[in-house]
This record gives C-alpha cells, structure tokens and sequence, in this order.
C-alpha cells in the first residue's frame, strides 16, 4: 500500500469519482429542481459580477460553467474529479472556458480573476479557511468571491430536529454524507470563515425555502410551487436552504 502524499491523492481521486457518481444520479432525480437552483443562484448574484476574467471552482455536470461562461471574457474552471471533468468535456466547452483537473489545494494560476466563484464548495473541504485564504490571493484588485453553502438553520432542518431524523441542526445526514459533506453551515459559521480568511461580506442572501426533502418536493409540487419557494426566500434569509454570499477582501 502506498503512503504519504501518493496515497492521499490516490484515495481522494476514488472518493471524487464516487461523490460525482452520487451527483449525477441526484441531478437526474431532481431534474427540474436543480436547474432551477442554478437559475435563481445566478439571478441572485449577477448583479456584483465583475467584468473581465472569472475562476469556478467545482465545475460538477457543468451547467453552472456554461452558463457563468456567458458573463465573461473568460472563464477558467478546476474540477478535481476525472469523472466529471470527462463529463463536461463531452458535452462540450464554451470557446473562453478552459478547463483543469485538479484538486482545490494544489491548483495554482500565474494570474489574477476578477471573480472566483465557490459554489457548493465549502462544505466538502477539509480545511475552509485555507482555500478561502488560498484563493483571495488569486483575487484581482477590487475583485469579488461568490459562495453559497447549505444552510444548517434551513426550515427542513429545523423541522427534521422537531421529528427526531436529526440531532442537531448541523448533523450531516445520509444525503449529506453520501455526497461528500464535511459539514452545514450557519449564517454566522460561514460569516465568520470568511472573516478569518481576510475578507468581508458585502451582500448576504437566502436561496430556496425549502420545508421539505428534494426528493419530495420534485414528486409533490408542480413548477409554479417550486418557482414560489424560491421567490420568498428573500423574506427568510436566515432560514432558506442556502446562504449565498458575496465577498471582498478586507
């Protein structure tokens, strides 16, 4: 067996390519739900984009990639999984996206972006402070992070304490364990992350009401329920089922 740095590579590469595996199956399962998610995410957050250069971290099944490619001059993205990094070349790559498998830790660009995009990113890492830390160096002058993470104090969380699924609010569940989670956030633990990494906040908003498991309510509601959960996500921002959040450096 081999040990050191070769050995955690190895085992951390099985691991993506299984989590991917995960996502792709949960993607074809919340079909309509997933697509809507990216759309209200990039609705929410377009607004404080930058012009010129941005950097995705995570590309996944590579929807989110298309369509931030369209906002930019450029868009580089780094994918540690070759599953999913094979995925997205095949279905094809906007002309300005340049795409690299590597791992979050490692990769390392000669230039900075004007935005860095860490969507569902922050939950997965070993240590958040230290990519957050990593990657505002990669921050042009005046440019913007983008991050959203699950919400720990989401109404099907709360909900799930009150039934006795979950023992606390930021007990990682099947779902969360299968795809890779390391842990939920609260509003103020990824605040708070984000300020000993040296930056802050500029705008904070809540994603998706969600009072119920994504695989019920892709069975139980129509388009129309699902659009109207989302639309009053801006009323219960503490309590969505995403915190998003945009950032500078200090």
């Amino acid at each position: 067996m081999m040990t050191g740095r070769g050995w955690d590579r190895e085992n951390r590469a099985m691991d993506l390519d299984k989590y991917a595996s995960q996502y792709a199956h949960l993607e074809k399962e919340w079909d309509a739900l997933y697509f809507m998610n990216i759309e209200y995410r990039l609705r929410a957050i377009q607004p404080y984009f930058r012009p010129g250069s941005a950097l995705e971290l995570g590309s996944g099944g590579g929807h989110c990639t298309v369509q931030l490619a369209a906002h930019f001059d450029s868009l580089s993205s780094v994918e540690g999984s070759t599953a999913l990094s094979a995925r997205l070349r095949d279905r094809g790559l906007p002309g300005n996206v340049e795409l690299h498998v590597d791992y979050f830790e490692s990769f390392s660009c000669d230039r900075l972006f004007d935005n860095i995009f860490m969507i569902q990113i922050l939950e997965h890492v070993d240590d958040p402070v230290a990519i957050l830390d990593r990657y505002r160096r990669m921050l042009a002058p005046r440019g913007r992070l983008f991050i959203s993470v699950p919400n720990s104090q989401s109404v099907h969380r709360l909900a799930a304490v009150e039934m006795g699924l979950l023992q606390a609010h930021d007990s990682l569940n099947e779902i969360d364990l299968s795809a890779g989670h390391r842990r939920v956030y609260s509003p103020p633990a990824i605040e708070g992350d984000l300020h000993r990494a040296g930056y802050r906040t500029i705008h904070r908003c809540g994603m998706f009401v969600k009072p119920l498991s994504n695989s019920q309510i892709v069975k139980q509601w129509n388009e129309s329920m699902m659009r109207a959960f989302h639309d009053i996500a801006s009323h219960f921002p503490d309590h969505s089922a995403e915190i998003m959040l945009v950032a500078e450096e200090r």
